[in-house]
């Protein structure tokens, strides 16, 4: 009866602890979800899609899978507003991970795992961030556990239904987000040989598995190439021992290779502190669990030849790796125990973590409010002139910036029209952005053009009007 209690007051607090951080982060900070040019995008786009919907106007080009903002769309036809209805869907996919996440630790090792949840999960900034924000890697990510969780069942049992609900979810996970593919591939391949071996439906697997693929192919035939054509233009096995990188994108310089980054799940602060105390601890993995870290590692392989060392990508691994990791957290804890420390070990997790919460969100914080600022002194000048910007500039319509917004990365522009704002912070894009059309524009129209500066912001930022 007391462990059922405990694990009442454990499972309130693993599940209060988002809703909690949700509800502060809106009521006290005024935070909305929107942070950098990708989360405005997704938002923008679930606008004109519900435009559509109602009046039937052609919603604009949109490079990712639609899936996300499509459901922030409906979401708005029901009267939810859709930049609400975008953040639950965020909220309530992190609870949805912690949830499945659990049931496939209970139906692998027989035991609760809701602590360990607590510690790898409500526990780690970077994760808890991905509930907060207007993206789609959280629900991508709840697909891939719910895809997981399903194959999990089939291979308990061997049935039809788990099949079809596994390459269904597998499925709307890509059209969430593309790289989920390699995370999902392994579960459905390794279902299939099972299918065709055991069921006594053997043909039907067979057929299902190429009818899902025929149809992928089918609706994306005309977007794979721009896809593949883009992964290849920036996928490198050079890039897998590189920790300094030259592309399309700017210039940058990481502290690790990609090779060592990748491993961030296990061992990066940010995802799990306690990643480096489980490794005198460690125990081979096999059975269901081996499956887990086989699909974790081909996603995580994956990213290493990219160019960009973003730890928001490995938010998709991150439950399989909390999972894998389970049993060696059991002979931790035991340990812990054994010493009577365990109290202050969870202890100290909290306060480490809170304070490296505080001090990462802040930074995100800070982007999110400096968006606002921006887009407020904008509209206080009253201007109908174009702008010139980069950055920022995607954040405009989503603050009610209506005026036609000029890019300073897509366009290198040699006439700049006079009487247009600038809005720029030069010392912030120098280093990156050297030899792009970012700063090669910024030097034609500092260079050749009168700029009075009208507004300064915080960073660096100013607003200037072209003479």
């Amino acid at each position: 009866m007391l462990n059922k209690i405990k694990q009442s007051y454990l499972e309130i607090i693993l599940y209060g602890i988002p809703i909690l951080l949700f509800l502060v982060l809106t009521i006290v900070f005024g935070f909305n979800g929107l942070f950098g040019q990708d989360s405005h995008a997704y938002y923008q786009y679930a606008r004109e899609l519900n435009l559509f919907f109602k009046t039937g106007q052609e919603p604009g080009f949109f490079y990712w899978p639609k899936l996300y903002p499509f459901l922030g769309a409906m979401i708005g036809n029901i009267g939810i507003p859709i930049l609400m209805g975008m953040r639950m869907i965020s909220l309530f996919a992190l609870l949805g991970v912690m949830f499945y996440s659990n049931k496939i630790i209970r139906e692998i090792y027989n035991k609760d795992g809701k602590l360990w949840l607590f510690i790898g999960m409500a526990l780690s900034t970077y994760f808890m961030r991905g509930g907060m924000l207007v993206m789609s890697d959280m629900l991508a990510t709840f697909l891939v556990v719910y895809c997981y969780w399903n194959f999990i069942r089939f291979m308990k049992l061997p049935q039809v239904i788990p099949f079809v609900v596994m390459v269904v979810t597998a499925g709307l996970a890509f059209f969430v987000r593309y790289p989920t593919l390699p995370i999902v591939f392994i579960p459905i391949l390794v279902a299939v040989f099972v299918g065709l071996r055991k069921l006594r439906y053997s043909w039907l697997i067979a057929v299902l598995f190429l009818v899902a693929i025929l149809i992928a192919l089918f609706i994306y035939t005309s977007f794979f190439q721009s896809v593949l054509n883009d992964f290849f233009n920036r996928w490198s096995f050079q890039h897998i021992f590189s920790r300094s990188f030259n592309d399309k994108d700017g210039q940058f310089k990481h502290w690790v290779p990609n090779i060592v980054y990748i491993f961030g799940n296990f061992f990066h602060i940010g995802y799990l502190a306690v990643g480096i105390m489980l490794i005198p601890f460690y125990e081979k993995m096999k059975g269901l669990s081996l499956i887990l870290l086989i699909g974790t590692g081909c996603y995580l392989a994956f990213l290493t030849g990219f160019s960009t060392q973003n730890y928001r990508f490995l938010m998709l691994s991150h439950p399989l790796a909390i999972i894998v990791l389970f049993p060696m957290f059991l002979k931790l804890w035991n340990w812990l125990k054994q010493y009577k420390i365990h109290r202050l070990f969870v202890i100290g997790l909290v306060v480490f973590n809170s304070m490296f919460f505080s001090y990462s969100f802040g930074k995100t914080y800070q982007v999110h409010q400096n968006e606002k600022v921006i887009a407020e002194a904008i509209k206080n000048l009253h201007s109908q002139r174009p702008i010139y910007s980069f950055y920022v500039d995607q954040s405009f319509p989503s603050y009610g910036i209506e005026n036609e917004v000029r890019n300073l990365y897509l366009d290198e522009y040699q006439i700049f029209e006079k009487g247009s704002l600038v809005v720029f912070s030069p010392s912030q894009f120098e280093k990156q952005w050297e030899g792009t059309n970012v700063m090669n524009n910024w030097k034609n129209l500092s260079e050749k053009h009168e700029l009075e500066e009208v507004v300064v912001l915080s960073n660096n930022w100013k607003i200037y009007r072209i003479k």
